[in-house]
């Protein structure tokens, strides 16, 4: 009971401390994926989507904007990891939808990444970081291009990951 309890108020604070500092959303997400960000133009925290009246829903941890229009979902994911790649998969497809004009060319979309920060091992192969992209099953080599990156963290192995400086280095 007090683990959960400490779980929640962490993640709380976390999503709070993001929200009203856009320079630690920054300075986080250059860290974990290993890329450059000019400026954040929008981060909330408890950011909700839905498409229709009857749809599913979501709440977002926390989403950030950059100057560029690359969207971020961070999520913090502090119960057992279960089911994360088809709620990476909805929430892929949400910021898209969020993100694209109504009659809006589909060039228009800009990169989106969906960030889940484990507890444990999402996936169960004992890796530290899973990074997805859509490839060509045939020629590995060949990604699709679509801007979609998946990103998950397995904290119980952080002493395993590259750099004891930043979080993650994704080439």
């Amino acid at each position: 009971m007090k683990v959960h309890f400490f779980l929640c108020l962490f993640n709380f604070i976390f999503c709070k401390v993001l929200e009203e500092n856009p320079d630690v959303s920054k300075k986080i997400l250059e860290m974990l994926l290993n890329i450059k960000i000019d400026r954040i133009e929008k981060t909330c925290s408890e950011y909700s989507l839905k498409t229709d009246f009857d749809s599913h829903g979501v709440r977002f941890d926390v989403y950030v904007k950059d100057g560029t229009g690359r969207c971020f979902d961070i999520e913090i994911q502090t119960s057992k990891v279960t089911k994360l790649a088809k709620r990476a998969r909805y929430y892929q497809g949400l910021m898209d939808v969020d993100n694209i004009q109504s009659g809006g060319n589909y060039e228009s979309l800009k990169e989106s990444y969906v960030i889940f920060l484990c507890m444990g091992d999402a996936f169960g192969y004992n890796l530290p970081v899973y990074t997805f992209r859509y490839i060509a099953l045939e020629d590995k080599a060949i990604e699709m291009g679509d801007g979609t990156v998946n990103v998950f963290f397995n904290a119980g192995m952080y002493d395993k990951m590259e750099s004891e400086n930043m979080f993650l280095k994704i080439a």
